[in-house]
């Protein structure tokens, strides 16, 4: 009995230290050495493996936005974390944006076309016939503007009959007093949206704006509420679709929005006085009469057209912005007192579903 013992214990083989594969190895087979040696004649329980990190898993931490890479710049925030987000961080990045834009040929060839269209709005219109639906280059727009001035500086002897007309026209040739913003996006997170504000800061300079300036879009963090009081704008605390009969004359700076937003403006100043109050900056009205595919889409946004058949449309500058696509087909609307104010067919009407 004791040989038969001894012989069964020599048949036990030592097992072999615990093996496994790690990611980091890539595929080669790391030996590490069990804590303890397996006692002769006792089995010991098998080990199981420790979990492998996997690309993908919650486990993961999120790789970070380098700064001033391609997707930093995408992002519009240069790679800073959230944490590094102050409203001190908000106003040195707008007025960043502010700097690269006052310093661009399309900002100067914007003034020039603000000073021909609003300063008074649309008198210098009628003379040089600018909201034709044309856009215009720095070049062309600064000779049209100093042939202008020579016209104005010949023709100045005979006044008489030109005052009589201008007192007994219409008048819509107030300042502008007001400024209202829909549709900029989140400051935050949007490098468009930033230039955009951007310019609509500028505007109140170059208009000179003594009244407010308010701003509204449903996507709006608490960090870009903020960030616009800071900067002296009023936000909107209501959704209000943009329904707001206008008491003053007043800009709507409304860039890329749904054209039911458009529409909603137009609905609320559908008359001869109130459209005497309205400019619009937003997506120019001659693109939708232009696509074919507006036709059935019309009812979501039913005073588009009419107002297009009244409005004076001037295009912003061709010169291109950084990508293009911060102010592209943009385009002042005014609406001139002489004009009569078309009926619109309310029927069948739909709801714009790119509103919010």
């Amino acid at each position: 009995m004791a040989l038969f013992k001894e012989q069964a214990d020599e048949q036990i083989p030592e097992k072999e230290p615990f093996t496994f594969v790690t990611r980091k190895g890539k595929g080669k087979n790391k030996q590490t050495a069990s804590s303890s040696q397996p006692v002769k004649g006792h089995v010991t329980p098998q080990c199981q493996e420790p979990p492998v990190n996997l690309p993908g898993w919650s486990t993961r931490k999120p790789a970070k936005i380098k700064k001033n890479s391609q997707r930093a710049k995408m992002m519009g925030s240069r790679g800073t974390g959230a944490e590094e987000k102050t409203i001190e961080w908000g106003l040195t990045m707008i007025e960043e944006r502010k700097s690269a834009l006052t310093q661009s040929k399309f900002f100067l060839a914007f003034q020039e076309l603000v000073q021909l269209t609003l300063f008074p709005p649309c008198k210098k219109q009628a003379n040089s016939k600018q909201c034709q639906g044309t856009a215009l280059d720095g070049e062309e727009m600064a000779s049209r503007t100093g042939k202008a001035d020579k016209e104005d500086s010949t023709e100045a002897p005979a006044t008489d009959q030109g005052t009589d007309d201008d007192e007994a026209a219409p008048q819509n040739l107030d300042q502008i007093k007001d400024i209202i913003c829909y549709g900029i996006g989140s400051i935050e997170s949007s490098k468009n949206s930033q230039f955009q504000l951007a310019l609509g800061l500028c505007l109140k300079d170059v208009l000179k704006i003594s009244g407010t300036i308010s701003i509204f879009d449903p996507v709006m963090t608490a960090f870009d509420q903020q960030l616009a009081e800071q900067l002296g704008l009023e936000v909107i605390k209501v959704n209000d679709q943009a329904k707001q009969a206008l008491q003053s004359r007043t800009l709507l700076y409304m860039p890329h929005c749904p054209k039911g937003l458009y529409s909603h403006v137009l609905e609320s100043n559908w008359s001869r006085e109130q459209l005497d109050n309205l400019v619009i900056l937003g997506n120019r009205f001659t693109m939708y009469d232009e696509n074919p595919s507006f036709k059935h889409y019309a009812k979501q946004a039913p005073f588009i057209l009419p107002a297009l058949s009244i409005a004076e449309v001037t295009l912003l500058p061709s010169i291109k912005f950084e990508d293009n696509t911060i102010f592209n087909d943009l385009a002042f609307h005014c609406f001139p007192p002489q004009q009569a104010v078309p009926e619109v067919d309310l029927q069948d009407r739909e709801e714009d579903p790119e509103m919010l």
